[in-house]
């Protein structure tokens, strides 16, 4: 039996170390645009966090011609790591105007006792996003890269000292340094 949504799926995914999804939705008096990130890693969450959730609200006594579905299809041509903020200057430029708002949800650690609300900006968010996807990309790719290693270990010294590393080795190790640098970005990137 199809379960009735009543929301539009925006974009969603998962990856190793994050889940995300975008939704809109439509009601009585507003429409609204929120994402959520929940962080199953907990190495890369920002303050200890399992999510991140940020939304926009439109008034629809203010919407100048535009409807959830031109919304639907301008937030589906951006790209995830710049949709919230390149809405957010769409609607600036249309003079559509909006609230925009975000919060963590609760500690885990303490889920029963009390709540903490620390706000996240959009630019800590993205930085995560971006962080968590090049790791997730990078345990891929050292998964080849062992498997190059563990041929290695089989080959002789003779075959050792003439080993050459092939096109896809190669291709691998430049493709780690890159995602490396997203990963763990230096102070300051």
């Amino acid at each position: 039996m199809n379960e009735k949504k009543d929301y539009i799926l925006i974009d969603e995914g998962k990856n190793q170390h994050i889940e995300w999804s975008d939704t809109l939705r439509e009601e009585n008096d507003k429409i609204q645009y929120h994402e959520i990130i929940y962080i199953k890693d907990k190495s890369i969450s920002i303050l200890g966090e399992n999510e991140s959730e940020v939304w926009i609200d439109i008034d629809k006594k203010n919407l100048n011609n535009k409807t959830i579905n031109d919304f639907e299809k301008l937030l589906k041509s951006y790209e995830k790591n710049e949709r919230f903020d390149k809405f957010k200057e769409y609607l600036k430029e249309n003079k559509i105007k909006f609230e925009k708002g975000d919060w963590q949800s609760f500690d885990s650690n303490t889920f029963n006792q009390t709540t903490k609300t620390t706000k996240l900006n959009s630019n800590d968010l993205q930085k995560a996003i971006k962080e968590g996807t090049a790791l997730a990309d990078l345990s891929e790719l050292w998964k080849l890269k062992l498997k190059f290693e563990k041929h290695k270990k089989k080959l002789s010294t003779d075959e050792l000292a003439n080993y050459k590393k092939s096109e896809l080795e190669e291709k691998v190790d430049r493709e780690m340094k890159g995602l490396n640098q997203k990963a763990f970005p230096k102070k300051g990137d």
